[in-house]
């Protein structure tokens, strides 16, 4: 028996799961004139970034098969969604987080695009961009954070801890900041998962 399959992916959002694939289902029934019966079933496929002994590390491939317009022929749609691993993001922090993410991954993009160009990059290109993403997010990323801690910091100054009147202590605190953030984006970088993650773990630690 022949098979085709047409496979939907979702990306971020909050679809319904399984309802685009049945809606795909029902556009080729009118186009090609099927009017067999509709097997649903759901696979949960593994996700091979995490452990695969997690059951929660599972997401569910939504799947409709009927019998295609020629004899012999069986009709597979596929949908995988992350829609419940990646919810759209609600409130503020959340919004800015998810935003975080988005130019994260714009890097990715990027890398990609110049590995797997088809047409001729110049070699220039191919060894320029990886060293700008890296400059990108292992430090302006990092520097950025430490602006955000000193605008806190010169907001906190005048009106709950006069930092002059106690220089000493003041100067120990933000030292030990800043072996905090060196220990943590040690540790981090050690254990990323990523590319990108271990850049600014690294940056950060720096």
């Amino acid at each position: 028996m022949k098979k085709h399959v047409v496979f939907l992916c979702h990306g971020l959002g909050e679809q319904v799961p399984g309802e685009t694939v049945d809606e795909v289902v029902g556009a080729a029934c009118e186009q090609l004139d099927l009017d067999g019966p509709v097997v649903d079933n759901t696979l949960y496929l593994v996700n091979e970034s995490e452990q695969k002994e997690d059951i929660l590390n599972l997401f569910p491939s939504h799947q409709r098969r009927m019998n295609g317009p020629n004899e012999g022929e069986e009709l597979v749609f596929a949908e995988v969604h992350w829609a419940d691993i990646s919810p759209a993001p609600s409130g503020f922090a959340a919004t800015a987080l998810d935003l975080l993410r988005l130019f994260l991954g714009m890097g990715y993009i990027a890398l990609d695009n110049v590995q797997n160009n088809g047409r001729n990059v110049s070699g220039l290109v191919r060894f320029a961009l990886p060293w700008f993403v890296w400059l990108f997010y292992a430090v302006i990323a990092p520097l950025n954070l430490f602006l955000l801690v000193g605008a806190t910091a010169l907001l906190i100054d005048p009106f709950v801890f006069k930092f002059s009147e106690h220089a000493k202590p003041t100067y120990l605190v933000f030292l030990a900041i800043g072996f905090g953030f060196a220990y943590f984006g040690h540790k981090q970088a050690g254990s990323a998962k990523t590319y990108l993650d271990r850049m600014i773990m690294r940056g950060l630690a720096v």
